[in-house]
């Protein structure tokens, strides 16, 4: 079960609340277009979820990466279906109901296991992913 919360500012400090289900479940929505792309090996299913100038980072063997989201349309379109592949969310964390951050598991993604770090704006009201760090387990 996720673990889901508002974070509301006060002059005290920030304090967690429990997110609108309106909220969670539209974020809910953005991140299982993601995850029912990469199932498919059809990166048009997750685009339209993604900022036109979203980026991905991530470590990788000789550094880091860091590019543009086509990377990821790339690399889900030249893999194959993944149907053994599992994800669940972590955390969502939303600040303003306009600012959220995803925590997402995914196991078996061919054969690896990744940690994914979304970050979403709520644009004309609707949930957009603008980054998305990995990190292979």
């Amino acid at each position: 079960m996720a673990r889901i919360q508002s974070l509301e500012t006060t002059q005290a400090g920030s304090k967690a609340q429990e997110l609108p289900a309106a909220a969670e479940k539209a974020i809910e929505e953005a991140i299982g277009k993601y995850i029912e792309g990469g199932r498919a090996a059809d990166s048009s299913i997750m685009k339209p979820v993604f900022h036109e100038n979203a980026q991905m980072s991530g470590p990788e063997e000789d550094g880091a990466f860091s590019g543009p989201i086509q990377a990821l349309y790339d690399y889900v379109d030249s893999n194959g279906p993944a149907p053994d592949l599992e994800m669940r969310i972590v955390n969502i964390t939303v600040s303003d109901e306009r600012a959220a951050s995803v925590v997402l598991h995914a196991d078996h993604w061919h054969g690896k296991n990744f940690t994914d770090h979304f970050h979403l704006l709520k644009m004309d009201g609707t949930w957009k992913i603008l980054s998305k760090i990995y990190s292979e387990l």
